[in-house]
């Protein structure tokens, strides 16, 4: 999942931006953290640490019913109606 996110670093950064921040800001902060990695890192990479640290989930949301919950899952929100 995280692989096909790296893949697209214009869809990450278009996240960060619909949360708030500046373009100029974000590319300033994407350089900044592939300056602090020594340069390890892809723009993708940088942009979806900062995304992170900013709270942005990338995973898709799976919908499962009450009755087919297992042990072993993480993360999971539980969405009620009646």
């Amino acid at each position: 999942m995280v692989a096909e996110i790296l893949d697209n670093a214009d869809e990450i950064i278009k996240k960060i931006i619909e949360k708030g921040m500046p373009e100029p800001e974000l590319m300033e902060k994407i350089k900044a953290k592939q300056e602090e990695y020594g340069g390890l890192l892809t723009e993708a990479g940088a942009a979806y640490s900062i995304a992170r640290e900013m709270g942005i989930e990338f995973e898709e949301e799976k919908q499962i019913k009450i009755k087919e919950l297992t042990d072993g899952l993480n993360n999971v929100n539980l969405t009620a109606r009646y």
